[in-house]
């Protein structure tokens, strides 16, 4: 059965971004997002591109000053205000096409409520009891939204999540507290300014981890007191600017292997902040002299977004002061506001080689009779052709897999009938890109089982709000362990641990860790460990 999952992905497939030299990056088409009402309106302003799938949110300016979704292939959507609120703008959108932001009774962000739109229609997130009004900044792609409440001095951070509103008030071991989130990854990661009880004039870089219910600082760089973080990507990378006290910024960006690094500044520019961050820790913000200038950092060499723009485009990026880079996806979808014939107006920067498609699943679990290697795959638009192969180690050498191709519903599934038992295996997906190139999609391994009777039956209910049941049958009276694990495979909860009789049996999780705690929306990993071989099922939690 399932002896180790390297790869379980609800990603598009993204880029192999490499290469560090403006010849080597991608080449880029420029979208213009445009007005609702080109006759009426006067500008309109990109926030926010999900982490895959291009879907692309703001705001439109003029007489229909709404919130906005758009996408490559449907174009240009404009979003429902709240009655009470006919100012409103979209601050972020996940994957799935949810779109959540802020409506305001003035132009200017007065007496704001937190929004949010699926399906096209605009409801208000509730506010905890006490509280009249509150942001909406971002939401990540297992629904989770955050902001924060009230305002002024007495805002704080805010999650949003299943019908209820969390302030949240987790110290750093230095004292610090939040005063908004202005975004969230799906491991749950949310980032945004902090104050300092020792010291109100300094900005800190706050960082509020949902799965253990902790908070800590990004520091500062070298010569510098504080931070300002904006965004975090789906792999953690942290990025905003870091300045001295309430002065001019430098952008930054943060990881857990290697602190604060300072992010280059483009040429002729002299302070500038990280507003956006992908899984590859490419990042996108706006640099200032006379102008805003939007940038985008490779890992290594800092651009003009500017440069990257095909010629004769009709577009102005770098001799305004409106143009920004807000927002990168892992695609490479650059999103942010510019002129546009000398307009205001949001665009999306579509790099000319990103594959349209979601690998939803890759699973490969061993069987008596061979290795089931499993994908689903949710194509945006068109058709994609696949390849599996197969390997000894992840270093390879990789050959391709010859076997009857099955579906299972919306599943492609393969039996790998060669594999021998009691050796571990290694399979890659893959697909050509748009330029010929072959792209990884994802990883997993699997050992054959050479004994019968081993099973371990997919959990339910799933999605699960309060817990969930998994059955399970064993060949005979053994040891065995099962065990839940979270997505960056850090142990949850033990529920078995010891003897158990041959047969069928029942395992429950009610959806809580080992101090009682109820765990953190999210995805999980059931595993059960035998002496005959190890399986997992993956179950998600909502709350």
């Amino acid at each position: 059965m399932k002896t180790r999952l390297l790869a379980l992905i609800s990603l598009a497939l993204v880029l192999l971004l490499a290469g560090s030299a403006l010849a080597d990056l991608p080449s880029y088409n420029i979208f213009h997002i445009g007005l609702i009402d080109p006759a009426a309106d006067f500008g309109s302003q990109g926030t926010d591109v999900s982490t895959t799938l291009g879907n692309v949110t703001g705001r439109n300016l003029g007489n229909n000053n709404q919130a906005i979704f758009w996408t490559e292939e449907g174009g240009l959507v404009g979003l429902p205000n709240l009655a009470s609120r006919p100012y409103a703008v979209g601050n972020g959108v996940n994957m799935f096409g949810t779109v959540v932001g802020t409506g305001a009774t003035t132009f200017y962000g007065s007496s704001p409520l937190p929004l949010i739109w699926e399906n096209g229609v605009v409801a208000q997130l509730p506010l905890p009891a006490g509280q009249d009004m509150g942001r909406a900044n971002a939401i990540n792609n297992l629904g989770v939204a955050v902001g924060s409440v009230n305002g002024g001095s007495l805002e704080a951070p805010a999650i949003y999540e299943n019908g209820t509103a969390t302030i949240i008030t987790r110290a750093t071991d230095t004292g610090c507290t939040g005063t908004t989130f202005y975004d969230i990854n799906d491991a749950g990661l949310a980032v945004g300014p902090g104050t300092d009880p020792a010291n109100a004039a300094r900005n800190v870089g706050y960082v509020y981890d949902m799965a253990t219910n902790s908070a800590f600082e990004v520091g500062a760089l070298e010569g510098r007191n504080g931070a300002l973080p904006f965004g975090v990507s789906p792999a953690g990378h942290v990025v905003g600017s870091s300045m001295v006290f309430q002065g001019a910024g430098t952008p930054f960006i943060w990881t857990a292997e290697d602190g604060m690094q300072e992010i280059p500044l483009p040429e002729g520019t002299s302070q500038g902040s990280a507003k956006g961050v992908n899984s590859h820790g490419w990042v996108v913000g706006t640099a200032s002299n006379a102008y805003a200038i939007p940038f985008l950092y490779d890992g290594e060499n800092t651009y003009q977004v500017a440069d990257l723009l095909p010629p004769g485009t009709g577009w102005n990026l770098n001799e305004n002061t409106s143009s920004s880079a807000q927002s990168i996806s892992d695609e490479g979808i650059i999103v942010g506001s510019g002129e546009y014939n000398g307009v205001v107006s949001a665009y999306a920067l579509v790099p000319d080689n990103v594959v349209p498609l979601m690998l939803q699943e890759f699973t490969a679990v061993g069987m008596d009779n061979g290795i089931a290697i499993t994908w689903e795959v949710f194509l945006v638009d068109g058709s994609q052709s696949f390849g599996l192969q197969r390997a000894d180690s992840m270093e390879g050498p990789w050959a391709p897999v010859n076997a009857p191709v099955s579906q299972l519903g919306n599943a492609t599934q393969v039996l790998d009938t060669t594999a021998e038992p009691g050796q571990t295996y290694y399979y890659r997906l893959h697909t050509p890109s748009q330029s010929g190139d072959l792209l990884v999609m994802g990883y997993a391994s699997a050992q054959r089982i050479g004994l019968l009777g081993l099973a371990l039956d997919a959990p339910w209910p799933n999605p699960a709000v309060s817990g969930t049941s998994l059955a399970y049958r064993l060949p005979s009276q053994q040891n065995i362990q099962i065990t839940v694990h979270d997505l960056r495979g850090r142990l949850v909860k033990t529920l078995v641990d010891g003897g158990a009789a041959d047969g069928e049996h029942i395992v429950q999780w009610d959806g809580r860790d080992s101090r009682g705690s109820r765990a953190s929306a999210g995805v999980y990993f059931v595993n059960l460990k035998s002496p005959q071989g190890s399986l997992t099922q993956r179950v998600v939690l909502t709350r």
